[in-house]
């Protein structure tokens, strides 16, 4: 008759304990995949934000350039210019496209 020792003497396990510890390994790996893949995410959210308010800076510093540009070219006729930039103020201008790439890609980092 057997009992819970085989005939030579050391104990007979089931598939529990190995199916377990299989189980905690595969646990311990997603959740060890997760806690990275979440601190990647925070260090690239916290690189994006500066590249884009850099670009935001960027974006007016060359709008300010082209309209020194503009001011030398007319001898500092303003008058003429007037009638365009109320066409420029009254649409969509590219500060709102930045803005909205900018959300864009945070929110595709999230």
């Amino acid at each position: 008759m057997l009992t819970d020792e085989e005939d030579n003497g050391t104990p007979r396990h089931g598939a529990f304990v190995p199916l377990l510890l299989l189980a905690l390994a595969v646990v311990g790996w997603l959740a060890f995949q997760t806690m990275q893949l979440l601190r990647e995410r925070e260090q690239l959210t916290h690189r994006i934000e500066p590249a884009a308010s850099g670009a935001e800076r960027g974006q007016a510093a060359r709008v300010a350039r082209r309209r020194r540009h503009r001011d030398r070219e007319a001898g500092g006729r303003r008058q003429c210019e007037r009638p365009r930039d109320r066409r420029r103020a009254a649409a969509p201008g590219r500060d709102d496209q930045s803005e909205r790439r900018r959300q864009t890609a945070l929110s595709a980092v999230r």
